[in-house]
């Protein structure tokens, strides 16, 4: 059934369908070619059959519209109204195809429908040369969908795009392409129970909300979101999945990005990007990678789901997180947490990043670290095998009772170097067993209330081979408490601290150099040390 170069132009209210199809199309062809149907009614194009193996439904350079304004709502069976409406009990069987290319579609109210299909194991392969104006494309995948191609480009004023494979959770949406292009709308909805070549991209569009969700173990899924605006972007994969990919550059979030990944052998990369607050949940594993770059995240809010500006509950296996030439700043108390576990083969890397709390309110009770530039929860532990990494950030808090950082270490290692300068509030780094190879130095720091360093759990804990040095830091109290100790070196110069304290009760090897220091008081009690060498020189105590 061919309809070429032809018009269909219904201009009675009363008549609400201007082409009706209630064909049954079982290996033929319907193809609708350079076409205009309009209409004053309710439907430009309306379908009551399926479309069965072997038929095809072809669009190709038509112009498609429905001027009716008035709208029936959206209660009922849909679709009630629109440019293209395949009714909901129909649909694309298995074998069959729908292929739209080339043509302008536009509906007359917000709520109509310029697209609404089911597909029962059939195709679409939607290009990116058709054009949308107003109203909502609804695509719905009842069983499993393969290789599927749609792509939306150069459309405004459209209501929402909704993509379903979910009405089982075990149907599998395979070597699927979704592409969103120079397209202003307000709700993107990506809904899929599992995936396996799945490739989602967006570019150069406005889209106010978009939400990715797949709930089943999925793998090969990647999602690309590059110069876009909008509120706010949810991502959720919340099952263990493989190869799972996403690639935020360029955009802007006015609100806040959430996403909740369980991957494996998986890639997160946000750069240059701003947002207001990001929220990361889930499980890094197994050679996994969450990565930001020179982007900013500034929480402007005061309520109490906005005290986090970058709040992440990931669990981190065998895994890398990497923050680096980002700007990280909040009005409230937290400007990063995490409340999540550290685990073995993890790397937490901080790399010349600015990051800031103003919120100047000292809170008495709650949470620890209840306000902090970088705080990670007092039960969040950088286990054996981890470590924590921080160079050339800086990092200043709002209040003198608010942590610049705050760290527990459960045979984890931090390697943090002279080149990270604080303003302001404490500094806490504590190793809940032994700690090994600690690399803690801190320097050219202004207005500190205290540094704290701790490995004296029990008795029976050493600091082996760890290295603290204090340069030039202005601070009110510093504290090195240390139950054992092994070759641990203790390095201070032109630091102004009040009290500046160094404990251990015993061990073998602690060299402690202090070297025109200034302040109130000093106080060492090294108990029964062996190989102790201590030098103080051109410092000052009043």
């Amino acid at each position: 059934l061919l309809i070429d170069q032809s018009t269909i132009e219904n201009t009675l209210t009363s008549v609400q369908k201007a082409f009706e199809n209630t064909a049954l199309f079982t290996g033929a062809l319907l193809e609708i070619r350079r076409s205009r149907i309009l209409t004053a009614g309710y439907f430009a194009m309306y379908f009551g059959s399926n479309v069965n193996a072997g038929g095809v439904h072809r669009f190709i350079d038509n112009e498609i519209k429905t001027t009716l304004t008035a709208s029936l709502g959206v209660a009922g069976t849909q679709p009630k109204q629109g440019a293209i409406g395949y009714y909901s009990t129909y649909a694309f069987q298995a074998g069959s195809l729908l292929q739209m290319s080339g043509n302008n579609i536009s509906v007359g109210s917000f709520e109509f429908f310029a697209l609404y299909l089911n597909l029962n194991g059939g195709r679409i392969v939607h290009d990116h040369t058709n054009r949308y104006n107003g109203g909502e494309v609804y695509i719905n995948h009842v069983t499993h969908s393969n290789n599927n191609y749609f792509v939306v480009n150069g459309s405004s004023n459209m209501a929402r795009i909704k993509y379903y494979c979910r009405a089982a959770t075990t149907y599998i949406s395979t070597n699927d392409v979704i592409g969103i292009y120079d397209v202003t709308i307000p709700i993107v909805d990506i809904a899929i129970a599992k995936a396996a070549n799945l490739y989602i991209d967006t570019a150069n569009s406005a889209i106010a909300s978009l939400t990715l969700s797949i709930t089943g173990a999925s793998n090969n899924v990647t999602l690309r979101q590059h110069n876009n605006s909008g509120d706010d972007l949810d991502v959720s994969i919340p099952t263990a999945s493989d190869e799972v990919m996403v690639f935020l550059t360029d955009n802007v979030y006015s609100d806040s990005v959430t996403m909740n990944v369980a991957g494996t052998n998986s890639l997160v990369v946000v750069n240059r990007t701003s947002m207001g607050r990001a929220v990361i949940k889930g499980y890094f594993s197994a050679g996994s990678s969450l990565l930001f770059d020179q982007t900013t995240i500034e929480n402007k809010l005061t309520t109490l789901d906005g005290q986090k500006a970058f709040y992440s509950t990931v669990v981190f296996n065998m895994a890398l997180f990497e923050m680096r030439r980002c700007r990280v700043l909040t009005v409230e108390r937290l400007a990063i947490y995490f409340a999540g576990r550290v685990e073995t083969g993890t790397v937490h890397r901080f790399i010349d990043n600015d990051i800031k709390t103003t919120y100047t309110v000292t809170q008495a009770s709650g949470q620890i670290p209840i306000q902090a530039a970088i705080g990670y929860y007092e039960t969040t532990l950088f286990y054996t095998g981890s470590v924590l990494e921080m160079s050339g950030n800086n990092i200043s808090v709002g209040v003198s009772a608010a942590y610049g950082l705050y760290v527990k270490q459960m045979g984890g290692r931090i390697v943090h170097d002279e080149t990270n300068h604080y303003t302001g509030g404490k500094l806490y780094v504590s190793s809940t067993i032994s700690s090994n190879g600690n690399h803690f130095i801190v320097g050219n720091s202004t207005s500190l209330t205290s540094i704290s360093y701790y490995c004296d759990t029990t008795t029976s804990y050493t600091s082996t081979n760890d290295l603290i040095g204090i340069y030039n830091v202005d601070v009110d109290t510093v504290i090195l408490r240390m139950a054992m100790v092994s070759n641990l070196t203790v390095d201070s110069s032109g630091t102004a601290a009040k009290s500046f304290s160094i404990y251990s009760t015993t061990g073998t090897g602690m060299v402690v150099n202090l070297c025109g220091n200034s302040g109130e008081s000093l106080i060492m009690t090294t108990g029964s040390t062996v190989g102790l060498v201590t030098s103080i020189s051109d410092g000052l105590y009043t």
